[in-house]
């Protein structure tokens, strides 16, 4: 669901290599999801929103209910890999040095980057349906 309890369509879910997608009520379902000591490592993805991720109790042969709240994503800053640059995001100073970033293969990016950040507030009632991992248990 996202920040306003609304359900989400369309997230993509992945339990281990199984992948499913929610439905139109943000419901859905993984059979024989893989679990690690009675846990399922559950990651959410969808366009606009940042990635989210639970680690959920579970038990064999039943079915487990769980909330995640999945937050929008909203670019706060834009800048040439090659200049970096010294940001404010959430009342925090962000430095990106002048050509520090590199892709996934490990080489140097030329191109723009787009940064996003949230801040999850400790106090919030849902803090743990929103940190990325929710193992509160």
């Amino acid at each position: 669901m996202d920040e306003q309890y609304k359900p989400l369509a369309g997230v993509e879910i992945m339990v281990g290599n199984l992948k499913q997608f929610s439905d139109v009520n943000g419901v859905f379902m993984v059979p024989d999801a893989p679990a690690s000591d009675n846990r399922t490592y559950v990651v959410a993805k969808k366009p606009g929103y940042f990635n989210s991720s639970q680690s959920i109790k579970t038990a064999d042969g039943n079915v487990t209910q769980f909330t995640m709240i999945m937050a929008k994503k909203e670019i706060q800053h834009s800048f040439a890999a090659s200049t970096g640059v010294n940001a404010t995001v959430d009342n925090a100073k962000v430095v990106i040095p002048a050509n520090s970033i590199v892709n996934e293969a490990g080489n140097s990016y030329s191109g723009t980057v787009y940064m996003a950040s949230r801040h999850i507030n400790t106090e919030d009632p849902n803090f743990p349906s929103l940190m990325p991992g929710g193992d509160f248990a």
